[in-house]
């Protein structure tokens, strides 16, 4: 396989059909469910799948799967085929191009990138998550978030910011996995060997904004995710995403949300 510096991920433009993963209450062993909106494109050949409500599924080249946070898929890689998967998390987006063939998986090849405004495509992450969409209407918009990505790809490929981003995504990956903790600035930079300036002036070059916000928005962004689980009661979801005070987690969820972490459960579990 190429190496990361010289191999260039690339899609088609147009895209033949876009369907959508229902909610699922049941998740089998084995199934892929993450916090997060994901998209599954088919390259080449086919792809086999399951979801709530269809054991065998399958999808063509320049046929995708839209995954909505919290929904499950099952991917079963019996055939070959070549399928694009990606995730849109808060920090960045990442991309996972699977190879398969009647034995499994026989190659992947992973990216992330970290962007600094993330406006539009947050308006078509909303659009494509709400339910009662026409076939036709889904796979334009389906087509419309591929165009937006390759061309944040190749300008976040091509960019001068982005050829010293490998220490960032490493920051924001680590914080990711444990908003749990009592993450501070100094704590981060001594964990990465950096001084907190640096820290600092890394988050505001590649995001435009401070440590501290991001770290309060990937809190509350999990806080919505664990709440529309509904599993978990208020003080446990406060405590997974690094509130000791669960007083506290509701002045700052409602401060930003405007509504409570209860009234939100109620309205999106």
């Amino acid at each position: 396989m190429a190496s990361p510096s010289s191999f260039r991920l690339s899609w088609p433009s147009t895209l033949r059909r876009l369907c959508h993963a229902p909610a699922g209450k049941h998740v089998p062993a084995g199934a892929y469910q993450v916090h997060f909106p994901r998209l599954e494109l088919v390259l080449s050949n086919r792809y086999h799948y399951g979801h709530e409500g269809c054991e065998n599924g399958c999808l063509s080249a320049q046929e995708a799967l839209f995954i909505p946070a919290e929904h499950w898929t099952l991917p079963n890689w019996c055939a070959n085929g070549e399928v694009l998967h990606i995730l849109f998390d808060y920090a960045r987006i990442g991309f996972s191009l699977v190879r398969s063939g009647p034995q499994g998986v026989i190659s992947t090849h992973k990216e992330s990138m970290v962007l600094a405004q993330r406006g539009s495509l947050n308006g078509m992450l909303a659009g494509l998550c709400r339910d009662g969409a026409s076939p036709e209407v889904l796979r334009l918009q389906g087509q419309a978030l591929l165009a937006l990505l390759q061309t944040l790809y190749d300008e976040a490929r091509d960019s001068h910011w982005q050829q010293g981003g490998n220490q960032f995504r490493a920051i924001c990956l680590y914080i990711s996995e444990h908003l749990y903790a009592p993450l501070t600035r100094e704590d981060v930079a001594l964990r990465f060997g950096i001084s907190t300036t640096h820290l600092s002036r890394l988050f505001r070059q590649h995001l435009g904004h401070g440590f501290c916000e991001f770290l309060a928005q990937a809190r509350l962004d999990l806080a919505k995710a664990l709440l529309r689980q509904g599993q978990l009661a208020l003080p446990a979801v406060a405590a997974r995403c690094g509130y000791v005070d669960v007083n506290y987690f509701h002045r700052v969820f409602k401060q930003r949300f405007l509504m409570t972490p209860a009234a939100y459960r109620r309205e999106f579990a």
